[in-house]
């Protein structure tokens, strides 16, 4: 058979092209100055990787650990101890010494606590025992009064850590809202810390963040039995309180008391215009 014919240079003439290396790119002088440009940051990140391997770099690092810093630290009160107990006769150089010992001592110790993360221990939340009420609301005469005791109690249990609303009104003798995780007493019955809220801190009110730990948590009956922590909040210059509670102990922050606080001022506000 006969063998057939080698294609022709034309036929081979592209891949060629694309199979032979590309030419390296001239030198410009755009790219001469942006070499020189980039030369000293290179030689600085060059030294400062040198410089991290020094030992006094190694020795610093493994300072920063508080594992370490907590045991180099115990080493030198240790020294220190065992130093003392050796010498019959300190001399002042021994004891300049003994007080630098000292002070880098601290200082370990506070660097390795500042390390440390430690987090505050989270109470747990407690299963309420009462009964659930869903906006129990006694009228106040006025609509507008009204739809704002039920926009009150909404809004509390939805943003806020509270789980029980009630909201007692001295001047009427009566309560005005029940809502969330009720007690077993419907009605309120003004003891030593609400009497003190609703004639001496007629402003700031009473937080009570661990109900449990205060012998005034039979006071609120109206409130589950293991409620946890309890927000006494006065409105109308001793009108009437807002009382809140909640099933974990130290739930409440500075911005709750003070949105709280603003809506206790409300609240007097459209009670003010009840009869």
């Amino acid at each position: 058979a006969r063998a057939a014919p080698l294609a022709s240079c034309e036929a081979w003439a592209p891949l060629a092209t694309r199979v032979a290396p590309r030419a390296a790119p001239s030198c410009t002088p755009a790219r001469r100055d942006a070499a020189r440009r980039l030369a000293p940051r290179a030689a600085s990140l060059m030294m400062s990787d040198d410089a991290g391997r020094r030992p006094i770099d190694l020795v610093a690092r493994g300072l920063q650990s508080p594992a370490v810093s907590l045991t180099v630290s115990g080493v030198i009160v240790s020294w220190l101890v065992v130093n003392r107990f050796l010498l019959d006769e300190v001399a002042n150089s021994q004891s300049r010494s003994d007080l630098l010992a000292t002070v880098a001592f601290s200082v370990l110790v506070l660097r390795a606590l500042s390390a440390l993360d430690i987090d505050t221990r989270v109470a747990e939340p407690q299963q309420l025992i009462g009964t659930r009420v869903e906006c129990e609301l006694t009228g106040t005469g006025v609509e507008r009064a009204d739809e704002f005791l039920r926009w009150l109690g909404t809004t509390l249990l939805a943003c806020t850590p509270t789980s029980s609303i009630v909201i007692y009104d001295r001047a009427r003798q009566q309560t005005l809202l029940r809502s969330g995780v009720m007690g077993p007493d419907a009605d309120v019955s003004p003891g030593p810390i609400l009497e003190k809220c609703l004639t001496v801190d007629r402003a700031r009110g009473t937080y009570l963040a661990s109900l449990q730990n205060y012998p005034g948590r039979f006071e609120f009956k109206c409130l589950p039995p293991n409620t946890q922590c309890v927000l006494v909040q006065p409105y109308g210059d001793g009108r009437g309180v807002i009382i809140l509670g909640a099933n974990v102990a130290k739930v409440y922050t500075v911005k709750h008391l003070s949105w709280v606080q603003l809506v206790a001022d409300r609240l007097a506000a459209e009670l003010g215009r009840a009869p």
